[in-house]
């Protein structure tokens, strides 16, 4: 009996040395894991550390490789213009053509021949405020300005919509099929580059030959304001030569697309007469203006090139497809004001066109 006894006692002695040997090794391993988890967030957090700071280091030298290249570009921009603006034409440009998020590598080269045509798109949001062609012919030295209403109505929608709808590239097929020319390349620029660009040439000059009163100009934050200007000689900013390219209530459409075409013929009469040599902080605005607000598919290289080339060639204006001519005004089913082809199609305005450049 007490045999028995003594066994019992020595197995419950056992027993309770394994749970306890059990115990520590199980309590062992948990604060095993935990340090071994907590060793883990301390690597985890370190990589991400080491991780963040390897991608600031690769962005700060992202941002000074651009920074580099950036003042390279403007060094090759100013020794090209000091030969092609002051000196004789030159023939290869020797400036890389250069990426950017809205200019577009060129996908078709200019014809071989010397006459060939760009859309010119003034932007306004996502539509098109202003539509012209520049014609530009080299052998006769003459660029001519065709401006092409907004309102202007072609299978089923204004002229106007199609930029917002579906793109640039449809808008070129359909200014094609109103004027019959082939074009070649684009340029939609919006208000802020416009202004932009003129302010960086010190502005420029426009005789104002009508006043004008137009107590519906828009203000930006969705209302009006009044806009006015007396007939006189101005020095515009690009602010004021905004205003007067745009103001539209108190003339018309068609008197609004003349006086864009003077802007542009008074900006390329700054252009000729601007020391960009003197004036590096002026060209740093334009190309920054061009680069970051206009969307185009002529490169750099030709932009700087057709400045030299065209500069001085005599420009043609006061182009405009009218009521005074080929259009009619007219409404769709839902009231909204359009404008239609008086023969029904645009053969006359293609012959009128075809005549302007021949």
């Amino acid at each position: 009996m007490l045999k028995h006894k003594l066994l019992d006692a020595i197995l419950l002695a056992l027993v309770v040395l394994a749970a306890l040997f059990f115990y520590k090794f199980v309590s062992g391993n948990k604060e095993l894991e935990e340090t071994v988890n907590l060793q883990a967030l301390k690597s985890n957090s370190l990589v991400e550390e080491i991780g963040q700071t390897k991608q600031e280091n690769y962005e700060l030298f992202q941002r000074l490789n651009e920074s580099q290249r950036k003042v390279e570009e403007l060094k090759d921009i100013v020794e090209y213009l000091a030969q092609a603006i002051k000196g004789p034409r030159i023939t290869p440009v020797l400036i890389e053509q250069i990426e950017s998020p809205k200019i577009a590598r060129p996908t078709e080269a200019l014809p071989p021949s010397d006459t060939f045509n760009f859309l010119l798109v003034g932007q306004n949001g996502n539509l098109a405020d202003s539509i012209m062609i520049a014609a530009v012919d080299s052998n006769k030295q003459k660029l001519t300005l065709i401006s092409i209403p907004r309102d202007l109505f072609i299978n089923g929608r204004k002229m106007s919509e199609y930029l917002s709808w579906y793109g640039i590239d449809i808008l070129k097929e359909k200014v094609e099929a109103v004027s019959g020319l082939k074009i070649h390349k684009y340029a939609a620029i919006n208000f802020q580059a416009f202004e932009n660009i003129i302010d960086a040439l010190g502005g420029i000059d426009v005789y104002v030959e009508k006043d004008i009163y137009d107590e519906q100009y828009p203000d930006g934050a969705g209302g009006v304001t009044l806009y006015a200007v007396k007939t006189a000689s101005y020095h515009f900013s690009g602010a004021e030569a905004l205003k007067y390219s745009r103001s539209r209530h108190s003339t018309s459409d068609f008197d609004r697309a003349k006086r864009q075409q003077k802007v542009l013929k008074a900006i390329q009469e700054r252009v000729i007469n601007f020391d960009f040599l003197k004036n590096t902080n002026g060209l740093r605005a334009i190309y920054e203006g061009i680069f970051n607000m206009v969307e185009t598919d002529i490169s750099l290289a030709e932009m700087i090139e057709y400045l030299a080339r065209f500069q001085s060639f005599a420009v043609s204006g006061d182009n405009v497809l009218s009521t005074a001519d080929f259009l009619n005004s007219s409404m769709t089913i839902s009231g909204q004001y359009i404008l239609l082809p008086k023969s029904g199609n645009f053969v006359k305005i293609q012959k009128y066109i075809s005549g302007l450049l021949n």
